[in-house]
């Protein structure tokens, strides 16, 4: 009789602090952590001479409207069809290279506030000013390759 006293008040022991856990795991809230402020970061104008070779077989590609050219290797698409577009509003061309999202957008804006109204404090995107508009490269992914095809951004002459 003793043994199943015990037993049962360190059952009931065990159960009174599974339900506290429970309790306690349900009522927690996530602590809430400041990031630093981040901005868009102005790149510095490319010139011809500062262009990075590409590496061989990379293919470009060239937009004249906007004045640009960007090379990317060949598993990548560059997406500048209206259907690929239409996620991305400001977007000229989406450079691909498989997966759930686009790698690199490309966008144009009219102006610096434009493209903070719209992405506020973003970490992963540069931007150029050319022609009176402004140019924004956004790592999307943020995958390795995408800093070296970033560097082969160069404006036209």
């Amino acid at each position: 009789m003793r043994k199943t006293a015990n037993l049962l008040f360190f059952l009931l022991i065990l159960i009174l602090t599974a339900c506290q856990v429970s309790v306690d795991m349900g009522n927690s809230k996530p602590e809430a952590t400041s990031l630093p402020a981040a901005t868009n970061t102005p790149m510095p104008l490319p010139t011809e001479t500062q262009k990075p070779a590409a590496p061989d077989g990379w293919l470009t590609y060239q937009n004249t409207l906007y004045g640009f050219e960007i090379s990317y290797p060949p598993e990548f698409q560059s997406l500048d069809d209206q259907d690929s577009l239409s996620g991305w509003p400001n977007a000229v061309v989406l450079l691909y290279n498989g997966g759930q999202s686009y790698d690199i957008a490309i966008q144009v804006w009219d102006s610096q506030a434009d493209l903070d109204a719209n992405f506020p404090n973003e970490a992963r995107m540069q931007t150029v000013s050319a022609n009176g508009k402004i140019i924004s490269l956004f790592n999307v992914t943020q995958e390795p390759e995408n800093a070296a095809v970033i560097a082969t951004f160069r404006l036209l002459p």
